[in-house]
């Protein structure tokens, strides 16, 4: 806003999945900002696109679940992988990431297998979840927290401090949580 330009040493990188030089023509987006950010356009196809990745992926991402978790998965089943390369990503690279941590979370197996993917993935209804049931999304978000808190401290061996730390919260916030879904140590 001011009257003179400044000099300031930044770099900015932004993401979108929608067409910018679309939205300013119909104005939508501002043009001056995006002519800012139109410097270098990098343009990066969903996974659903590049299926050749999801490999490489499912091992980066059980090496870093591995060491955040401190658990042993050495590997994915053939028929995992083939599911998951049949699958269509919609969530696209960060479905997969949410994936692994959920897996790596609840898993004691040292090798994913079917069994060990989440209810309802790859278009499978859990036993609990009949079809036409839908919840508020409240009520279901509580009910998907409840059982994460519970998966990670029984990977922690209920241990709070480790727990927090692992799911980014402070000690409080976990306790609280504890109380407001009744979750005590079996």
């Amino acid at each position: 806003g001011g009257g003179r330009p400044i000099p300031v040493n930044v770099r900015l990188i932004a993401a979108t999945n929608r067409n910018l030089s679309d939205m300013v023509r119909k104005g939508t987006f501002r043009a001056d900002l995006y002519y800012r950010l139109h410097v270098v356009t990098i343009k990066l196809p969903p996974l659903r696109e590049r299926k050749e990745d999801i490999p490489l992926l499912i091992r980066h991402f059980m090496a870093r679940c591995n060491r955040k978790f401190g658990k042993r998965v050495t590997g994915v089943s053939d028929d995992v992988v083939k599911l998951f390369l049949d699958y269509s990503w919609p969530g696209n690279i960060r479905e997969l990431e949410n994936l692994f941590e959920r897996i790596i979370v609840t898993t004691d197996a040292s090798v994913i297998e079917l069994k060990d993917l989440p209810p309802g993935f790859g278009g499978e209804r859990s036993i609990d979840e009949p079809v036409g049931l839908i919840l508020p999304l409240d009520q279901k978000h509580q009910e998907w927290e409840k059982g994460y808190l519970q998966e990670v401290l029984k990977t922690q061996n209920w241990h709070q401090g480790k727990s927090a730390h692992l799911l980014g919260i402070h000690r409080k916030t976990l306790e609280a949580k504890m109380k407001k879904y009744g979750l005590v140590r079996p």
